[in-house]
């Protein structure tokens, strides 16, 4: 379950962060009950990004506490996900083109009649 928490808006700087709100993801495996994960979601530098920050995360060139190991963004037309898996590998481990999960792709079958 995903609980929203509105963060509060202070004045910055637009180029940086144009909006933001925390969450609290909980574990849903039954086993686990692991504690619940923190985070934000920022938009940032005129709508171009969506960061998806989570505490005790980040990448190798970020100050700990301000990392973002995962990015969205629209290149070219193409909605990407970037992330960093490897907080010891300065470039992403891995970038997803989600072309193919446009809704207006999707194939309609015809149930095969007896």
């Amino acid at each position: 379950m995903l609980k929203v928490m509105p963060a509060k808006m202070q004045p910055v700087d637009k180029t940086v962060v144009v909006r933001s709100f925390k969450f609290e993801l909980q574990d849903h495996n039954p086993i686990t009950k692991a504690p619940p994960v923190r985070g934000r979601v920022e938009l940032q530098r005129y709508g171009q990004y969506l960061l998806l920050r989570f505490e005790g995360f980040g990448e190798k060139t970020s100050e700990d506490g301000h990392g973002s190991p995962v990015l969205i963004e629209n290149w070219g037309g193409k909605l990407r996900v970037i992330a960093w898996s490897d907080i010891n590998q300065e470039d992403p481990t891995h970038t997803i083109d989600l072309s193919g999960a446009k809704e207006d792709g999707r194939q309609v079958w015809e149930e095969a009649k007896p």
